[in-house]
């Protein structure tokens, strides 16, 4: 009898331990738009550790199953230019929507320079200035820092390994 109740109780344990739960909804834009691939995060309350992780789909929707002995979670809505939402749930199957509110992100300032070498018909240019400095003595000083480039001992120019 005792083996029986031993044996009921660890099932019955089992099964709470393996408990499924799932969260399930949409993101949509103001307008009524779905969102697609916002980042759906669930984390325990007030921490920044991940448990469970989606992408919405075509459709802005998401279902994200999630094994957790927590009473609540986090869940967080992340998206290029929109607000960051959190909203705090019971942690229990069940359906939440998210109305994305836009936010502009507002970039750092990208200066584009001339690139070092560039591929021109079958032929690689390199741009000698920018591999120059001023302790440079020689053009050898230059051709040393050129990848692909070396200069032998008798003073001829290889080009990786070659002539």
């Amino acid at each position: 009898m005792i083996k029986w109740i031993t044996l009921l109780f660890c099932m019955s344990m089992s099964m709470m331990l393996c408990a499924q739960v799932t969260i399930h909804g949409t993101v949509k834009n103001q307008s009524g738009a779905p969102l697609v691939n916002a980042s759906i995060i669930i984390s325990p309350v007030g921490s920044s550790k991940v448990i469970a992780f989606k992408m919405t789909d075509g459709k802005g929707a998401f279902t994200i199953p999630l094994q957790s002995g927590l009473d609540s979670v986090q869940v967080k809505l992340n998206l290029l230019n929109h607000e960051t939402e959190i909203k705090t749930i019971v942690n229990q199957t069940q359906e939440i929507h998210f109305i994305a509110k836009e936010k502009a992100t507002v970039l750092e300032e990208v200066f584009v320079k001339d690139p070092m070498m560039f591929r021109k018909g079958d032929t690689i240019v390199h741009d000698v200035e920018q591999f120059a400095n001023k302790n440079d003595r020689t053009l050898a000083d230059v051709i040393k820092r050129m990848p692909g480039l070396e200069i032998d001992e008798s003073g001829k120019i290889k080009y990786q390994e070659k002539m």
